[in-house]
């Protein structure tokens, strides 16, 4: 297992570990579902702070993913503005602009991601990525996003593509369905 793998796997079972003593003490599986985004984007810089000299293009599209997904939440902006700012950003769409630019960085990502392998017929693959995961966002749909991340882990494991950066699609696909868990 490699370091990048390392990281994923603990900071998932970390969530999970929450996850499970939270059922044990109240009875209910509670995910910490709103850390996703954070924990996410402090992987993604471990990440490229161990692969400095290996920035590609499709690391610079997951790093705009992983920016503008975090940037679309309510979470986030709750630590910097006050109650009445919140409203204000809330009321306004640039939560909404951001969640439309996390869509296009991810295309871009899952475009060059899956185009970087030695194998280079993976259109159909590139396709069933994309659009479980446009109708998902355009739907706001999160079952169908979380079957556009198992189709690229699950693209990426049989191209044989970064092992780092599917450990990374893995961590994201797992606390996905933990927050899916939490929403059913």
């Amino acid at each position: 297992m490699i370091r990048e793998e390392r990281t994923s796997f603990l900071a998932g079972l970390t969530l999970f570990m929450y996850a499970l003593i939270q059922w044990f003490e109240n009875g209910i599986f509670l995910f910490p579902f709103p850390l996703n985004e954070l924990v996410i984007s402090i992987v993604y810089c471990y990440f490229l702070f161990l692969n400095k000299w290996k920035i590609t293009r499709f690391s610079l599209f997951l790093g705009l993913a992983i920016l503008f997904k975090l940037l679309s939440q309510q979470l986030f902006w709750s630590f910097f503005l006050s109650n009445q700012s919140l409203e204000i950003l809330y009321d306004g769409i640039w939560t909404d602009v951001s969640y439309m630019l996390y869509a296009f960085s991810w295309f871009g990502f899952s475009i060059f991601y899956l185009r970087s392998g030695e194998r280079t017929n993976s259109y159909l693959s590139i396709l069933s990525t994309l659009l479980p995961f446009l109708v998902g966002v355009l739907m706001n749909q999160p079952f169908l996003e979380c079957i556009s991340f198992l189709i690229i882990f699950g693209s990426s494991w049989y191209f044989k593509l970064d092992r780092a950066y599917r450990s990374l699609i893995g961590l994201i696909l797992f606390l996905e369905l933990g927050k899916l868990v939490m929403l059913l």
